[in-house]
């Protein structure tokens, strides 16, 4: 498996909404480069995501999110090796970091039914467990050393122990979800955000408990998610907006104003992110 660090710059000129491309821009740029820069490193300071493209191609790649270079993309893995129980052309519909791992969601018979481990330096993905749910396009940590999982085929919020490979339902959610995507607030943090892209609405989470306290409308139609918050930057970054499905967003979790942050990151429609430290590539 060939590795290598081709960096990409996909910073962004442009705006949702064209007639205020330059302001809507230049707030998005402000609001991402307004957080204190601090010590952090590029890969304390970036995104985690596996770019798929049209073909069978499975690439992880590191965004950058740091003031003046947010967008630009290092290659950590050309193709991730699939394991023989997952087919060439398995679909990742999320990525979590967990206690130095990376976890994600893939398809083996549908989608969103397998969580999976990936290991960043050898470039390989190992099954864990069926989730015994389909179409869990979301997870994140749980404050218990566990993974939260949002399914959607049963509208359901559910604990993940990939220790064990136990899966418990939590939370019924409201509605009839479909494509989604699910974050944490850091470690210590005490919610979640999940976006369903049927509603285009953005709802928080007890992280406690994962009961429901609130949602808001975002101001974008979204095709897919991905959804992650980064604690270095304090910004909730999210991709999959219809007809611009490549680019890098932030969401402002109040009122739900959707701004673009880079375009052109992602070679294909984006449907994941993730923040974690590789170590084999800090």
């Amino acid at each position: 498996m060939s590795r290598h660090a081709t960096v990409l710059s996909c910073l962004a000129a442009a705006s949702l909404v064209a007639c205020e491309c330059d302001d809507e821009h230049a707030e998005a740029s402000d609001e991402v480069e307004a957080a204190e820069e601090g010590d952090a490193s590029e890969s304390e300071a970036s995104l985690l995501a596996i770019d798929e493209d049209l073909g069978e191609v499975d690439s992880l790649v590191q965004i950058d999110v740091r003031p003046n270079h947010v967008g630009e993309v290092s290659v950590l893995c050309d193709d991730l090796e699939l394991p023989a129980e997952l087919p060439p052309d398995t679909n990742f519909t999320s990525l979590v970091w967990r206690d130095d791992r990376l976890y994600a969601s893939a398809s083996q018979t549908t989608w969103g039914d397998t969580l999976v481990e990936i290991d960043a330096c050898a470039c390989s993905v190992t099954v864990v467990a069926s989730f015994g749910y389909t179409l869990v396009s979301g997870l994140a940590p749980h404050p218990d050393a566990l993974l939260y999982g949002l399914a959607a085929d049963a509208d359901l919020l559910i604990s993940i122990d990939p220790q064990t490979n136990t899966f418990e339902p939590l939370t019924p959610l409201d509605g009839d979800w479909g494509s989604h995507g699910l974050s944490g607030t850091g470690p210590a943090g005490a919610l979640l955000y999940a976006l369903d892209a049927d509603s285009d609405r953005l709802h928080r989470f007890d992280a406690a408990d994962g009961s429901p306290l609130g949602d808001v409308a975002v101001s974008e139609d979204f095709a897919a998610v991905g959804l992650e918050y980064h604690v270095e930057r304090e910004q909730l970054f999210a991709c999959g907006v219809a007809e611009r499905e490549t680019d890098l967003v932030t969401i402002d979790p109040d009122g739900g104003l959707v701004r673009i942050v880079a375009e052109g990151v992602f070679t294909s429609t984006c449907d994941n992110l993730a923040a974690g430290v590789i170590a084999c590539a800090s």
